[in-house]
């Protein structure tokens, strides 16, 4: 019995231990795992954020070079800008009357210097083709359509300086530079917006670390 005692004193002890030393291996080790997956999905989910918040930078960003090239240019082609084809029109004829004192007419017709020469040149044409017997006509009507001209909705103005943009000729007047000063104003509003949320996802990014 003494020997029986001793076996099972020394077996249940040591079947103990070797219990105990397995389940804290196991829990040891769920621990690491369990932790480590939270600490990477985290990482996941901060890294999903910053790159939602850089791309909305991003986009703001890009709106305001847009907007902001679009009114650098309105505003170059309304005030006549340095390498830009510009010439001054007369004889200007506008089928809108019913403008406000202060605004304008989208369409007019006018002439340049050289149109002027021209018409005069084929009325002279025209007449010495009629002196002789041989008449060709009236001549072309040469005119140039001109876009946003300023009108005080009573006369049509004396003369109108224009842009030509593509096969367009925009006039200089107050309603065409107040447009691409709005667009410059809304273009650097976006792009301060875009620096804001971006310093702003550079921080986050900087303390999740």
């Amino acid at each position: 019995m003494d020997e029986a005692r001793a076996d099972g004193a020394d077996g249940a002890p040591a079947d103990g231990v070797r219990t105990t030393g397995a389940s804290g291996a196991t829990g040891a080790s769920w621990a690491r795992t369990g932790g480590a997956s939270r600490i990477g999905g985290a990482s996941r989910a901060g890294g999903a954020s910053r790159t939602g918040r850089v791309a909305r930078a991003a986009g703001w960003l890009g709106a305001g070079v847009l907007l902001a090239g679009a009114g650098a240019g309105v505003t170059a082609v309304g005030t006549g800008a340095p390498g830009l084809e510009t010439v001054t029109f007369t004889r200007i004829s506008c089928a809108e009357t019913r403008t406000a004192k202060g605004g304008g007419a989208w369409h007019c017709f006018g002439m340049s210097a050289a149109q002027i020469a021209a018409a005069e040149e084929d009325r002279r044409r025209a007449a010495l083709d009629a002196l002789r017997g041989r008449p060709s006509g009236p001549p072309p009507v040469r005119t140039t359509r001109l876009s946003f001209v300023a009108h005080d909705g009573r006369e049509d103005p004396a003369e109108v300086t224009a842009t030509r943009v593509g096969s367009r000729w925009i006039a200089h007047a107050s309603g065409v530079v107040g447009t691409g000063a709005a667009l410059l104003l809304g273009g650097f509003g976006a792009l301060a917006a875009g620096v804001a949320r971006l310093r702003a996802a550079r921080g986050v990014s900087q303390i999740s670390r």
